[in-house]
């Protein structure tokens, strides 16, 4: 590639002197050059830049030649970037005279296509100078890439989900400001992440911080903690409005149970709460009233469900009904409307511990997790209970309900490899799989679904963002990476490109890597 180079004229000043000499018979001319400014050019190493939607280009060079002895530094600046298109380094950015500076150009798979003329300014002190080029942007080759992803948010698995104490609700998906709210019990806050690009939103200071849900008019988001408090934050401004102090309840003598674990919003205003004993891991089950923060034990409601105290719950959609399992191997479950009624049940379903219950939008669909001699054996159930369905599984890590009651998902893991199978949410027909995700051996847990099939997880140190839009027979034995560190050099600077080994298996050749944004380029 040529080297295009902004050439700047030096000045020559002639001044021509006449002398008159006395006795001399002519006259005689002097030459004064005046000093040159010290100044340079901006050079590229070319005028012309292609890159793909969704790809980077090759490493562009610029620099700084110094004329007359010119050897400050210089900011670049570009301008003329169109959207969707980043520099590497980013612009500004500051290059040494006499030094070329590799810059990449990445385009977003939404980026524009076509020809645009892009400007490299550099400044130093008052000196300026530009150069310009050509950036063309063409239509991707590569079908769209899944939209998986991971945010870490230091977090811990056994923070998340304590062995001692059944599930509860970890994340909760607000559809209204596309943001997904995740309880961090390891770092004593709620975090606030973006559903459309999983940046970091905001961290929200919530000390003993164990779930969290969403009001059914989303204004509110309700945080159970480990604590004597019930935590609510606005769901707009993403601050802390109130805090509810808890006194607890003693339905035996010297048995008090005060801590808010879980919080699950109704429809009526009012929540469900686990609530745990300070110096057990057993709960009960509340109804609590925000408006006089006063707490009722329902356990009288269904004696025989809650002999060994209360096991996982899930609400549905609209916030119309919550089903409840039994924290032993009986295979209890029940229906509780929202003011505390008993809907159906308790009934037997299976012999054996449950793990995980979920609800759909409506009601119409319940789904309870079985473990039964090791083995995990999901039941998907009407609104009556009664069982219309069951899938067997070597291990079942999480289950939820799509938007629109069409699917059901299920987090597996087979021979070490993390799937996600989707399932008809009406009879349990198989729709396929997607590739899901283990975080150095450790699965995520579906907690809640978005209504582009985005599934939101909780993994090991951080959030899992899986995409389940297209699922599809998955090969029998997954690829995977190898654990961490998979990249070397794990780490390494961001400008100029750095060539990285990923180790795994089971990769085929035409494996696409995505790099944050940006499309590897593989060697």
């Amino acid at each position: 590639m040529g080297r295009f180079v902004q050439g700047i004229a030096g000045t020559v000043f002639i001044v021509l002197v006449a002398e008159i000499c006395a006795g001399c018979g002519g006259g005689a001319a002097t030459v004064v050059q005046q000093p040159q400014t010290a100044d340079f050019p901006v050079a590229v190493s070319t005028s012309a830049v292609s890159i793909s939607q969704g790809g980077v280009s090759a490493p562009v060079s610029f620099s700084i030649i110094g004329h007359n002895g010119f050897s400050a530094n210089v900011q670049i600046t570009f301008s003329g970037l169109p959207a969707g298109v980043t520099s590497n380094p980013a612009s500004p950015f500051t290059i040494t005279s006499g030094v070329d500076t590799a810059v990449n150009f990445g385009a977003a798979a939404t980026a524009s296509t076509g020809s645009f003329t892009v400007s490299a300014q550099g400044v130093s002190g008052t000196l300026s100078h530009s150069e310009n080029m050509t950036l063309a942007i063409q239509a991707s080759s590569v079908a769209a890439l899944p939209r998986t992803n991971f945010v870490r948010t230091d977090s811990t698995p056994t923070a998340d989900s304590p062995s001692s104490e059944a599930h509860h609700r970890n994340i909760v998906y607000d559809a209204a400001h596309k943001y997904v709210f995740t309880a961090n019990a390891a770092m004593n806050r709620l975090e606030v992440i973006s559903a459309v690009d999983q940046s970091h939103v905001a961290r929200i200071a919530i000390p003993g911080v164990t779930s969290v849900d969403l009001s059914a008019d989303g204004t509110t988001v309700w945080a159970g903690t480990g604590l004597n408090e019930i935590v609510a934050v606005d769901a707009t401004v993403l601050q802390v409005k109130t805090r509810y102090e808890q006194v607890g309840i003693s339905p035996l003598p010297a048995t008090v149970f005060d801590r808010p674990e879980e919080v699950l919003s109704l429809a009526t205003g009012q929540c469900f709460v686990r609530l745990r004993q300070s110096s057990s891991p057993e709960a009960l089950l509340a109804l609590w009233d925000p408006a006089a923060n006063a707490m009722t034990d329902l356990t009288p409601a269904a004696g025989a469900l809650f002999q060994n105290g209360l096991g996982p719950m899930a609400r549905t959609g609209d916030h119309s009904a919550v089903i409840v399992a039994a924290n032993d191997s009986s295979g209890n479950v029940a229906v509780f409307a929202p003011n505390g009624v008993l809907n159906t049940g308790p009934r037997s379903l299976v012999s054996g511990s449950i793990s995980w219950v979920a609800a759909n939008s409506s009601g119409s669909r319940f789904a309870a997790v079985f473990t039964v001699g090791g083995k995990t054996q999901l039941v998907l159930l009407d609104a009556g209970l009664n069982q219309l369905g069951a899938y067997a599984s070597p291990e079942i890590e999480g289950v939820a309900f799509s938007k629109d009651d069409n699917s059901l998902y299920i987090a597996e893991s087979r021979v070490g490899a993390a799937v996600i199978t989707v399932l008809d949410g009406h009879d349990l027909l198989p729709l396929g799989e997607v590739p899901g995700v283990a975080i150095q051996g450790v699965a995520a847990r579906i907690e809640d679904v978005d209504e582009t099939q985005m599934l939101f997880a909780i993994s090991n140190r951080g959030v899992s963002v899986i995409d389940a839009a297209n699922p599809v027979t998955l090969s029998a034995v997954a690829p995977t990476f190898a654990a961490a560190p998979a990249s070397t050099p794990s780490e390494g600077p961001s400008s100029g490109g750095t060539l990285i080994a990923l180790t795994g298996q089971n990769f085929s050749a035409d494996t696409v890597i995505k790099m944050g944004t940006q499309l590897a380029i593989k060697r």
